[in-house]
């Protein structure tokens, strides 16, 4: 009990202080917006999105650096003016977004930014009833995951910035929820509904198909063949060519990023590096990132083995996996580690234990955040430490004390 009282008094401190950050972004927010307003994360450039695909085709958004240019002349146009040096990207989102966008242009930005907040905080409440229903918790535990979830730092910068992460948490939580509950076709269609994430769902896939959930990737490949049908109905082909070929920019390290918030390895190898051993790191994380796999792979089917462990899990450490080693994560996304931290908390584990690396994960996320005013992504080993210790605990927790399947078991998580 004593651990749940810390849980809950650290949660709260946390919780209220959060609380105090968001209302304060919410009530200083103008009344109406100016062009040149620095505001708003995706939201920028979802709007800049939908103001050059008004003037133009699809194309303009997705080469030659033409969409960087237009989000700093309508959000920083002071810096646009001055002639600094600007951040060579292009739109990286799906061309449905920007169709959206542009169908949405007559609304007041304001209005974006208010409605996007309201809709973040609704999606990361929903989530949290998903991930929280029916886990054999008793009330204090309870209470101290919502605390857990509400103070997270990440999630108050994902509502604060108007990004996207709170959506993929609601998302990723229903087809966890289904998963539980034995509809893996249904939670590979509402998996598939993070679309505008290509990276997060293929990595999904792979993770889900190396580990034997035929039906959930069944599911992901048709509600993504629906997705893919509807942008093409709407935006065309040559929009989704240009599209993919601005992928492949990203990939190749054409367009510049703010890596200093990318949790994964290539944030750090970039960031704390020198100059010279970059490509070497590069490959060192690559490897690493494939032998992780292997291992990764290998627990997995462990686990699977056991009459307790359940589809949904298996999903919650895919994500964790996504956010380390694949190449492309910002801070926000932590939020998504939270599935797994949770679900770690129901573990037969000593007390101590389990507030110790609930905390550790906890720290993890003011760790990513402070990155952005020392330039340096620090974030990525403590998170491969975090996923090694709590698998490796699960194994052999869940080995002692639980019979493989088709046996009676003691322990259910």
């Amino acid at each position: 009990m004593r651990t749940e009282r810390i849980l809950i008094g650290i949660g709260l401190t946390a919780a209220c202080l959060c609380a105090y950050l968001l209302a304060n972004f919410y009530l200083h927010l103008p009344a109406q917006w100016q062009p040149g307003t620095d505001l708003g994360g995706d939201l920028k450039q979802f709007y800049a999105s939908g103001q050059m695909l008004k003037r133009e085709d699809y194309r303009v958004l997705y080469r030659d650096y033409h969409f960087g240019r237009e989000l700093y002349r309508w959000f920083e146009r002071e810096a646009f003016d001055r002639g600094e040096e600007l951040e060579r990207f292009n739109f990286r989102y799906s061309p449905l977004y920007a169709w959206i966008s542009e169908k949405a242009l007559p609304l007041p930005y304001i209005l974006w930014v208010k409605g996007w907040f309201w809709f973040s905080i609704a999606c990361t409440v929903a989530a949290a009833l998903l991930l929280l229903h029916g886990l054999p918790l008793f009330k204090k535990m309870t209470a101290a995951c919502w605390l857990l979830i509400l103070s997270f730092a990440p999630l108050t910068y994902a509502l604060a910035l108007g990004q996207n992460a709170c959506l993929t948490f609601l998302i990723l939580c229903a087809s966890c929820q289904l998963l539980r509950n034995s509809q893996a076709l249904a939670a590979g269609l509402v998996f598939s509904c993070a679309f505008y994430k290509p990276q997060f769902v293929l990595c999904g896939l792979l993770l889900m198909l190396l580990t034997g959930h035929k039906r959930f990737c069944a599911g992901l490949i048709l509600g993504s063949i629906l997705w893919a049908a509807l942008s093409l109905l709407l935006c065309g082909w040559h929009a989704h060519l240009d599209w993919l070929h601005s992928l492949w920019e990203i990939l190749r390290g054409r367009q510049s990023d703010e890596m200093a918030t990318n949790v994964a390895w290539k944030g750090f190898v970039l960031t704390a590096l020198p100059d010279g051993w970059q490509a070497a790191g590069m490959l060192l994380s690559y490897l690493f990132a494939m032998a992780a796999l292997v291992w990764f792979v290998w627990r997995l089917n462990k686990l699977q083995s056991l009459k307790s462990w359940s589809a949904d899990l298996t999903l919650a450490l895919a994500v964790v996996y996504w956010l380390i080693f694949t190449p492309h994560v910002k801070s926000y996304e932590l939020v998504l580690g939270l599935v797994w931290c949770i679900y770690f908390l129901r573990l037969p584990l000593p007390r101590h234990s389990i507030l110790f690396w609930t905390a550790f994960f906890w720290s993890c996320g003011f760790l990513a955040l402070s990155a952005r005013h020392w330039q340096i992504s620090l974030v990525a080993a403590p998170l491969t430490l975090w996923l090694l210790f709590t698998v490796e605990r699960c194994v052999r927790a869940l080995d002692e004390c639980h019979p493989k399947a088709g046996e009676e078991g003691m322990f259910s998580i």
